[in-house]
């Protein structure tokens, strides 16, 4: 009988046999192969997740942009309702005045707005209530006819005029003649030093037909923007305003933005920062409260090329994603 002997190799300098020298073999193959696939899969996952995360950034970019462009229109627009029905109204009180002339036969209008007498609620609320705010040589009544009879022809019709914006109307006369609709008592109040009044002579010459005043703070602190046109029959004879009332406009507040309205000096016109009163006028570029600096208004000035003065743009502030990842 032949004796069977086991065979041995030299594996890894020791005498193993055959049968576990190839499983031990097999084993390294098998870490190998499961380390190869580790490392591949790892590869892949970085480099899926940094596309799925640029393809998603990208994403948010575009509906953010969508988003921002949408609200900017609809702020855009509601802006400028404000001033094209505040434009429509001037001129057209304008056309009233110039169909006014001697033969004009109309109930003479009340001096309410010092005199407590007629100075009440309904002469608040219904009707043009007017002063000479500057009486000291006496009062040449007759070249202040037409404005008068105007007075109280927008009075009888200011119903049906719908007149929702704080409407005014100064005479360049010494005596400085002054009416509004919603007028209230005034004491040391002259027209002609009024920032709208100051900014509309100023800017006469210009050609405009109608004029807008810088913003302004006012006694009741807050901020306004005056529209005025001139008063003309065959010649200026003053002019009519109009305060403008962004109240109107909706509001379209989102958690991740704030919208503000400024000037082409960076004076924020309509904004949250004045909700509870305002005694000056505050800068877009006021880091602190806004989170824009003065670099970052001058280069959007260079973006947007405002060159004009008393132009109206929109800005948001946006808190991206990155931001809110920081």
């Amino acid at each position: 009988m032949i004796e069977k002997k086991e065979v041995y190799r030299n594996f890894l300098c020791r005498n193993w046999r055959i049968g576990n020298q190839i499983c031990c073999f097999h084993l390294i193959i098998t870490l190998f192969s499961v380390i190869i696939f580790l490392v591949s899969n790892l590869i892949y996952m970085y480099i899926v997740t940094e596309q799925l995360m640029a393809i998603t950034q990208e994403i948010f970019h575009k509906e953010t942009q969508n988003h921002l462009s949408l609200l900017s229109y609809l702020e855009k627009s509601s802006t400028l309702d404000v001033f094209q029905d505040s434009t429509r109204q001037l001129l057209s009180i304008n056309q009233l005045y110039q169909i006014i002339d001697k033969d004009f036969q109309i109930e003479m209008p009340y001096d309410c707005l010092n005199n407590q007498q007629f100075n009440d609620s309904y002469a608040y609320f219904f009707s043009f209530c007017y002063a000479f705010c500057n009486l000291t040589n006496g009062l040449n009544i007759s070249k202040y006819q037409n404005i008068l009879k105007l007075t109280s022809l927008l009075t009888q019709t200011l119903r049906i005029y719908d007149l929702q914006l704080l409407t005014l109307m100064a005479h360049v006369g010494e005596e400085q003649f002054f009416t509004q609709n919603r007028g209230y008592a005034i004491s040391n109040y002259y027209p002609h030093t009024r920032q709208w009044y100051r900014d509309h002579v100023a800017q006469m010459g210009t050609g405009k037909q109608i004029i807008v005043s810088d913003p302004y703070v006012s006694w009741i602190d807050v901020v306004f923007i005056s529209q005025t046109t001139n008063l003309t029959h065959n010649q200026f004879e003053g002019l009519i305003g109009q305060d403008l009332d962004f109240t109107r406009m909706p509001k379209i507040q989102t958690n991740t933005s704030q919208y503000y309205l400024v000037d082409s000096s960076g004076n924020i016109v309509i904004s949250d920062l004045y909700a509870n009163g305002v005694k000056v006028l505050i800068k877009l570029y006021n880091q602190s409260l806004t989170g824009f600096n003065e670099t970052d208004w001058n280069n959007l000035i260079k973006m947007v090329k405002i060159f004009f003065t008393c132009t109206i743009v929109s800005i948001r502030k946006y808190h991206s994603f990155e931001n809110n990842t920081d």
